[in-house]
């Protein structure tokens, strides 16, 4: 009898063992099909941007190769959101991969066979999306250069005027905004203490990243009043605003903003200006009048003239 339920047991604990793979397979079959809840990333207009959960799956150990060289995905995500900002709500294609399925993956074994799409089903899973746009990423990063001493600058703003400090305070948790929604018009002016030679500047938005002007013009003057035409005017379209004039050298500056947004106010986190400075000063006129060294020299030199003569 006990040989007979013995027997009997071990047939049931076969069963239930194989049911329990059986069931665990299908389980796992089922978690490793792709879910809406797996998205590392999105595609939108043709652009790939990160959307991660707190890196899981050991993607924040992760290295890709950019202009730079190999940088960890973090600081790649993070170079992204930057620059590119969060990208258009609607129209949002997510992928189950870090960059919009083109890798490097995650390390979960139910994930890493479906990279692509993960909101059509199982079909979706070849579907893989567009690479980050890193060329266009790393170069609109502000430059490590500090820029030119801002010490002597004096800022003036249309709007939020004593708040100016904050966008040369070399802290991008600071920040200057306009407090109200982009208008044409709002403007800021700088006083660079002195004529200086300069060719570039970084308008960077940082974590307010929608707040880069949505238009711009750039004056620059010697007096502070008469400013002329600009000498550069376009549209903003990522959080860094990378404003390229040529040389220029002139003491005072005056960025315009031209554009306008229903909810987005114009903030700056970060203003730098590169050039050469002073010290690319140009060559002072050479003086029309005659220098006078000394009533010797001025002697020695009237007798060789006359002796000439």
């Amino acid at each position: 009898m006990q040989s007979r339920i013995k027997a009997g047991l071990n047939v049931a604990c076969k069963f239930y063992a194989v049911l329990f793979i059986v069931f665990s397979s299908i389980v796992e079959a089922q978690q490793w099909n792709p879910r809406p809840g797996w998205k590392d990333s999105y595609a939108v207009d043709g652009q790939c941007y990160c959307d991660t959960n707190g890196f899981d799956h050991n993607l924040d150990s992760k290295f890709a190769d950019t202009p730079i060289g190999s940088q960890n995905v973090v600081d790649i995500c993070e170079a992204i959101e930057r620059v590119l900002g969060d990208g258009p709500v609607d129209g949002r294609i997510p992928y189950n991969d870090i960059q919009c399925g083109n890798g490097p993956p995650n390390d979960a074994p139910d994930e890493v066979g479906c990279p692509g799409r993960v909101d059509i089903g199982p079909d979706g899973c070849d579907q893989i999306g567009p690479k980050w746009d890193l060329e266009t990423v790393y170069a609109n990063l502000p430059d490590n250069n500090e820029g030119l001493d801002n010490s002597n600058w004096r800022i003036e703003a249309s709007h939020e005027n004593s708040e100016v400090g904050r966008m040369v305070d070399n802290s991008l948790s600071s920040r200057w905004s306009t407090g109200t929604p982009q208008t044409p018009g709002q403007y800021i002016t700088i006083d660079l203490g002195e004529p200086l030679s300069f060719n570039r500047i970084v308008l960077d938005s940082y974590s307010s990243n929608e707040d880069y002007p949505r238009g711009f013009s750039v004056f620059v003057s010697s007096n502070g009043n008469n400013w002329g035409s600009a000498v550069l005017s376009g549209n903003g379209n990522r959080a860094v605003t990378t404003l390229d004039l040529g040389d220029q050298y002139a003491r005072h500056i005056k960025i315009t903003q031209t554009g306008s947004s229903s909810n987005r106010w114009w903030s700056i986190h970060n203003l730098k200006i590169f050039g050469a400075g002073a010290s690319n000063t140009p060559n002072p006129t050479p003086p029309t009048s005659p220098v006078h060294m000394s009533p010797i020299q001025d002697l020695i030199l009237s007798d060789s003239k006359q002796s000439d003569e």
